[in-house]
C-alpha cells in the first residue's frame, strides 16, 4: 500500500508516518523509487507495539 493508504489505516497523520518510515520504525521497502508497505507488516508492528488495557 502507499504511504496515505497506510495512514489512513494505522490512523496516524501523514507526517507522522513519515517520520516513522524516516527512523525506520516501520517496515517498508521501496518499489521505482516509491514507499510501499505491506498490510501484514504494518498489522505485526501494531501487534508488536500495542500496550495492554489495564482491568
Amino acid at each position: 500500500m502507499t504511504v496515505n493508504e497506510a495512514a489512513d489505516y494505522l490512523r496516524f497523520s501523514h507526517h507522522t508516518l513519515r517520520e516513522k518510515l524516516a527512523m525506520r520504525e516501520i517496515p517498508h521497502y521501496k518499489v521505482g523509487g516509491s514507499i510501499r508497505l505491506r498490510k501484514s507488516d504494518l498489522d505485526k508492528w501494531i501487534n508488536k507495539n500495542a500496550i495492554p488495557l489495564a482491568n
